[in-house]
Formats: C-alpha cells, structure tokens, sequence
C-alpha cells in the first residue's frame, strides 16, 4: 500500500466518523454513510468539485443511479453504461471527483442561509475537503456550483461574508489558489444537474466553461 493510499484511506476514515458532522441538523440522518471515493491511485488528477452526495450515495456508488454521474460523464463524452466500467473510463482519463460537504443535506445547498453556508463550508474545508485536496494535488480545479465555488474560494484565501452574490459573476473566470507551495487553476461552472441543464442560457454555459476548462488542460 502506497503513503497516498494509507493518507487517503485515513482521511476517508476521518470523515465517516466526524462527530461534528453526525451532530449537524442540517444533514440527513443516513443508515450507512455515503459511498465514499477510493484511493486516486496517484495525484495530479484533473478534479471536479461537487455539492454534497444525495442520501443515495451518490457519483461514487455504482450499483443506485445518480443523476450528477450521468450528466458529469455524457458531458465528458464517456458512456454511462455498463455502471461497472464507467468509474475505470473516468479514471483512466485522469479525472476525479469530490463532494464540497461529504453528507447528504435536508435542504439543498442554495436554500440554505449565508450563515448556514458558511458553518459548513469552513468546517468541510478545514477538516477534510483541503486534507484530500492536498493529497490529491490535483492538476486543475472546476468548482460546481455554489458550494464548490465558495470552498475554492476559502481555499484560494478569499472567503467573506458576500461570496454568494458573487458566484454568477464569477463563472468560468480563471483563478489560482497555492496548496503546499504549488499554484493550482481553478474555475468555475453551474452544478451539472437538473435545471441547469434543462435551462438553454445555462446548459449552452455549462458547455462553454467545461469545453474551455479542459482545453486550458490539454
């Protein structure tokens, strides 16, 4: 087992069993915790940053449907089916993804106050999203939706009060935050579900930022 596996499994440990987050009201009392991503083998992986998993379980759980790995993977241009070699496709093409919040929310992110928001971005980020972000040291960054964006913004050392007035004039500006001494890209786009891309103004951004994101990469 390589250091990255044993920090990851360590840090995915930590997660499962955070009393801060078993406590939190905000989120769903679930049986068995969300499935949680395995180990990325190695760092410099091109990471997608989501909102939080559904009580489902979520992008990393193969056996239930999930509505943001199907969108995220036809965006990608990689087949949905068979759901047991979609995550390998992901994979193979340097792609990662993690949850900004790592339990499912009673509320959707953005129904939530500023205050609320906040709570949990900052507890996230500090105590498990940087930790995996700073193993991972991925290549580049695309922030989906508001909560991604705003923990991209604490990580990048511009968080305030107001960062949620700002996210629609924000999308798929280029920006750098330094994790352990090294500059890393990050941008952002809308989450990749639902009315984002039932919405044609929305969906052609999505297109747009994705598109542009990843040729910056190539």
């Amino acid at each position: 087992m390589t250091k990255l596996d044993q920090e990851w499994i360590s840090t995915q440990t930590d997660i499962d069993t955070c009393s801060v987050c078993l406590s939190e009201e905000l989120f769903k009392a679930t049986e068995n915790p969300p499935i949680r991503p395995g180990s990325p083998n190695n760092t410099g992986r091109i990471l997608f940053l989501s909102e939080a998993p559904p009580s489902t379980g979520g992008f990393w759980r193969l056996d239930y449907p999930d509505k943001l790995r199907d969108s995220l993977l036809c965006s990608l241009g990689i087949p949905t089916t068979p759901s047991d070699s979609v995550i390998d496709s992901f994979m193979d093409l340097n792609f990662f993804l993690l949850q900004s919040l790592k339990w499912p929310l009673v509320k959707t992110f953005n129904h939530l106050g500023p205050r609320q928001k906040r709570r949990l971005i900052e507890h996230s980020v500090k105590t498990h999203l940087g930790p995996e972000i700073e193993a991972l040291k991925p290549k580049a960054i695309l922030a989906m939706g508001k909560a991604a964006w705003m923990s991209c913004r604490f990580l990048s050392g511009k968080w305030n009060d107001e960062a949620g007035e700002q996210f629609e004039n924000d999308l798929g500006n280029m920006h750098l935050m330094t994790l352990k001494g090294k500059e890393t890209k990050w941008t952002t786009t809308y989450l990749i579900i639902g009315q984002n891309l039932r919405l044609r103004e929305r969906a052609e951004a999505i297109s747009s930022h994705l598109k542009e994101f990843l040729g910056d990469l190539a």
